[in-house]
């Protein structure tokens, strides 16, 4: 498939990764990466939301960030449907894989990980691996969960048009 080989094949996409900890960061901060937005025109920011309902306003770093990159339309960005990029992880690969259950798009998948497994700090690549290793983490199970399909089509969407390429809206 076109679409799936898009970032492995496409010798023309240059992807710069900034790794920003909004959650630590300051206005100070907020600047600078700002300006690092600035340096190239063809940004993808995925960011949480943090929210912890529908009706909770975004924080103002990441509101700030967003009209930001979306005035200068120097980029894509993506924030979260749910409170945070771990609530993508499918309710099934999360219940079969980790013992997580009652859980929404707005539970802290970490406090709920750190709570089952009797840890007090939260490891990302732990994580990942422990709910990677099984057969129920498919794409199967992860296109059909929150916006996360159509977040990902939009993505190879902009990166080919970036690049100069057409994509089928219907793809």
């Amino acid at each position: 498939n076109n679409q799936e080989n898009t970032l492995e094949n496409n010798e023309k996409t240059r992807i710069n990764l900034c790794a920003i900890l909004l959650e630590h960061g300051n206005d100070e901060s907020s600047n600078d990466f700002i300006n690092i937005l600035k340096a190239n025109r063809n940004n993808i920011l995925v960011m949480d939301s943090d929210k912890k309902s529908n009706s909770d306003p975004l924080k103002p770093r990441v509101d700030r960030i967003s009209q930001e990159l979306e005035t200068s339309g120097r980029g894509k960005i993506w924030i979260t449907d749910g409170r945070e990029i771990e609530n993508y992880i499918p309710d099934i690969v999360l219940k079969n894989n980790c013992q997580i259950t009652e859980i929404d798009k707005f539970s802290s998948i970490e406090e709920k990980y750190k709570n089952i497994k009797n840890q007090k700090t939260f490891s990302k690549v732990i994580f990942a691996k422990d709910i990677t290793s099984h057969a129920d983490y498919n794409e199967e199970n992860l296109t059909g969960h929150l916006d996360l399909k159509i977040k990902v089509l939009e993505i190879i969407e902009f990166i080919k048009e970036v690049n100069g390429d057409k994509i089928s809206k219907n793809a």
